[in-house]
């Protein structure tokens, strides 16, 4: 029955997925017959400014036989179906082996499947809630709502569905929701972001009875969803301004921070204990950039709440995390980091400038050789712009409370 219902779900993706395409080659069409009668026209009208005979017939534009446009349609149509089948046939190869857990809802994320890659390619250039998608993001919705109902209530390979059909195409590339804007607060916003929260928790709590879901998916997609969680979490405020003090002294924002901290840690030992994932994280440094990015943005939360609990202290735990994870990040000739064995020279230098220049990374690139003597690796840029904006005078001023708790602590006398 559910081979069935898999079977199904895929005859209605290719026909809904083909009227997207019949839909967007008639625009393609209708656009280029409009620019050839307009250049045309063009040229008639020079033919006619040069002093061309009038008698001359012009020549007719070249036009195709009926035939020719059944034929392409018919061609464009077979390989569509083929590309959709062979899609199919190769996730069923993919997911539903002997080694893998679930088959009957495997049935459904399959299938669905097929309908995320189609997804995937239009939110390259469409935002997620554009409506031109609803078609496509209901039926994604109703096979996710069949397929989860087949999984275990305390197996991860549900909320692994839930990031990555839904929650990707915002991750990958930022985005926010329609409404949302760091200037005002955004409900649908907020919504993303507990969405996030629950496969954050499910992924990192719940065992995987599917091994190469846990490996292909939870492995990989954590640390980004992680990263983008804290980049957007500020949005879970009606105003971004004095964001980190207010995070930080919230006690449900405060818990999430200290458990994200604990799962981004057991996800890396995770990797360790498994050598196709250190092979992947060799091949793909991204993953485990990602993951420091996230593990240092929670890090720089929770020593913020133990500051302003007045608990400063340089032999704090998470002082000693964010300096070695830092250390990590930044990495040397002798032990190369992740960051530094990406190719994308541009993509170094962006993730090196967000997390070594921005406030919070010099508030610390300061503070902790003053009053606790650590060494703290990464070099500030120095540019002209830096040397303008002076950034001891606006640090000493924006971080003067954490600055004179950490002198009440006992330290910098």
């Amino acid at each position: 029955m559910h081979f069935a219902h898999s079977l199904f779900y895929l005859f209605l993706i290719m026909l809904l997925t083909a009227g997207y395409v019949a839909v967007a080659s008639g625009a393609v069409c209708g656009l280029w017959v409009l620019l050839r009668r307009l250049f045309s026209g063009h040229k008639s009208q020079k033919r006619a400014m040069e002093g061309q005979d009038s008698q001359t017939p012009s020549p007719e534009p070249e036009r195709r036989s009926p035939g020719f446009y059944k034929a392409a349609s018919v061609f464009i149509l077979g390989v569509f179906l083929v590309y959709h089948v062979a899609f199919y046939v190769q996730q069923r190869m993919e997911w539903m082996g002997n080694d893998n857990a679930h088959p009957t809802a495997k049935e459904y994320f399959v299938a669905g499947q097929v309908l995320y890659g189609f997804r995937a390619v239009l939110t390259r250039f469409l935002h997620p809630e554009n409506p031109l998608l609803a078609p496509l993001n209901g039926l994604q919705q109703k096979i996710y709502a069949q397929g989860v109902q087949l999984l275990p209530e305390e197996d991860g390979e549900r909320y692994v569905w839930e990031q990555l059909w839904f929650l990707y195409p915002y991750t990958r590339t930022l985005r926010e929701t329609k409404d949302g804007d760091r200037r005002k607060y955004s409900p649908d916003m907020v919504k993303l972001l507990d969405r996030c929260w629950e496969c954050l928790e499910g992924m990192a709590i719940q065992p995987f009875a599917d091994r190469q879901m846990e490996r292909e998916q939870y492995y990989r997609n954590y640390p980004g969803l992680a990263f983008y969680y804290n980049l957007k979490r500020p949005q879970y405020l009606k105003t971004i301004n004095g964001a980190l003090w207010i995070i930080a002294q919230d006690p449900v924002r405060i818990e999430r921070t200290e458990h994200l901290i604990g799962w981004l840690e057991k996800l890396k030992q995770k990797w360790q204990a498994d050598l196709e994932m250190v092979d992947t994280l060799r091949k793909h440094p991204p993953i485990a950039v990602a993951r420091q990015e996230a593990l240092m943005g929670s890090l720089i939360y929770a020593i913020e709440t133990v500051i302003l609990e007045k608990s400063f202290g340089c032999n704090h735990p998470y002082i000693k995390l964010y300096i070695k994870t830092r250390n990590d990040f930044v990495g040397s000739r002798e032990r190369p980091s992740p960051l530094m064995r990406m190719r994308n020279a541009k993509q170094r230098e962006y993730h090196y400038d967000a997390q070594i220049n921005w406030v919070g990374a010099r508030f610390y690139k300061r503070t902790l050789p003053l009053y606790c003597g650590y060494e703290v690796a990464g070099e500030e840029s120095n540019t002209k712009f830096d040397k303008f904006i002076g950034w001891d005078e606006k640090i000493n001023r924006l971080f003067k409370k954490e600055i004179q708790l950490i002198k009440e602590a006992g330290y910098g006398k």
